[in-house]
């Protein structure tokens, strides 16, 4: 009763391709990709995709469900890295390179040590990374105690925090906007394939705030073409 309950529906978002046919086609995917870094970037580039991230992410929930239904292993599941496998992570990366490492040098380091910490897990904990260096620099030498290092986590996550669009915002964003890209007018009243984003007028890294008259409704498209750009009125 429960399954014809949901199948029968009709408010529910029509797809253009089936749960089985994407499950496939993540299976071809995955034979592909030789590096097997199974990520959601790297399908949504690829030119043998049959549906766009958005869909699959509307299918399955997640990144990491789809993959876990259709079977397929790969670098799917991020590790959680603790304070101090980061630090430990980055000293030995310093160390490598004999200088203070640039973000380019984490990716020449994973692939000569086969580690596989990446450059925003840093940037994301601890926030601007000139500052993290400096920081980092004194603690190892002995100038400042490791609480400098998460007073920077502390800082960061705060900040965060300031950028989080709540459900109510979120609602009185749509309902304001009419549920519309106030770009290209795109609505999934038109198309059930459009999903529409929140995005800062005033980006959050330059200062900008959650409030309701710095935000506005975008598609998908619109909102990942304008990235850190200010918007005009």
């Amino acid at each position: 009763m429960n399954a014809d309950i949901e199948l029968f529906n009709v408010d529910k978002a029509r797809f253009l391709v089936r749960k089985e046919e994407v499950i496939e086609n993540l299976n071809r995917y995955s034979n592909i990709e030789k590096n097997g870094r199974l990520i959601a970037a790297n399908y949504n580039n690829w030119k043998g995709k049959i549906c766009s991230i958005d869909t699959v992410f509307r299918l399955f929930g997640t990144w990491e469900k789809a993959l876990k239904e259709a079977e397929v292993k790969g670098w799917y599941k991020r590790k959680k890295y603790s304070d101090e496998e980061v630090l430990e992570y980055f000293e030995s990366l310093w160390r490598w390179r004999g200088q203070r490492p640039a973000l380019g040098d984490f990716k020449k380091y994973n692939q000569e040590t086969g580690k596989m910490l990446h450059c925003d897990v840093v940037r994301r904990r601890y926030g601007n990374y000139i500052t993290f260096c400096k920081i980092f620099a004194q603690y190892i030498i002995g100038e400042v105690e490791i609480s400098a290092i998460l007073h920077l986590k502390e800082r960061e996550k705060k900040r965060q925090n300031k950028r989080y669009i709540s459900p109510r915002l979120r609602a009185l964003v749509l309902k304001r906007d009419e549920k519309t890209c106030k770009d290209c007018g795109a609505s999934p009243k038109q198309d059930k394939n459009i999903m529409l984003h929140i995005h800062h007028i005033v980006p959050h890294a330059n200062g900008g705030e959650t409030t309701l008259d710095n935000l506005v409704t975008n598609c998908s498209t619109c909102n990942l073409g304008k990235s850190n750009v200010v918007l005009d009125n």
